[in-house]
């Protein structure tokens, strides 16, 4: 519900002054909305002779392109969104597989490393025992560093020791079948 024209004042001016500035405004509110309407008669009728500005280019052919492009690039992005939300879904569905797939592989080498790096440790604790007492060189295994250093997580997990299922390659992993046979 719109106020009267004897409710709208100002404590500043007097009833009329304020009366008649409020009519200016609701009368420019007015006029404003026709505008539209009369572009809109004007390109119904084919009179474009306000489709160009000063330099001949075709405003409202401007407007519809800037339109579209903004609506191509809303929808890129819809499609980006949706594709990236997709993705991150897929993942964490098959995550959980994957990973009680490669679980029981993962602890075997892990097992068979931890082995390796126990005799590498009673070893090289035997060589530094050998060299006090008689300088001598010891076991062939190296020492704990050297072992350590060879068998590194990052190179245990190296994918040339799998194939494209990740699956050890001939069943056997290089690395770790290398420093088994030094230790034997």
């Amino acid at each position: 519900m719109q106020p009267s024209y004897k409710d709208l004042h100002c404590a500043c001016q007097s009833n009329s002054q304020t009366n008649q500035s409020s009519v200016y405004s609701m009368s420019d509110d007015i006029w404003e909305d026709d505008d539209e309407d009369e572009e809109q008669e004007e390109y119904d009728r084919g009179d474009n002779s306000n489709d160009y500005n000063k330099d001949g280019v075709g405003s409202r052919q401007q407007n519809k392109q800037t339109q579209s492009l903004a609506m191509n690039e809303i929808a890129r992005r819809h499609r980006k969104q949706g594709y990236v939300d997709g993705l991150a879904k897929h993942q964490e569905e098959n995550l959980q597989k994957g990973f009680d797939f490669a679980y029981s592989i993962g602890a075997d080498l892990g097992i068979k490393v931890g082995r390796l790096l126990a005799r590498a440790c009673i070893a090289d604790g035997a060589n530094n025992d050998l060299k006090d007492k008689s300088g001598g060189s010891g076991n062939d295994l190296g020492s704990l560093k050297e072992c350590m250093n060879a068998l590194n997580i990052s190179k245990v997990l190296d994918l040339k020791y799998f194939d494209d299922h990740l699956n050890l390659k001939d069943g056997k992993h290089g690395l770790i079948e290398e420093w088994q046979n030094k230790s034997n």
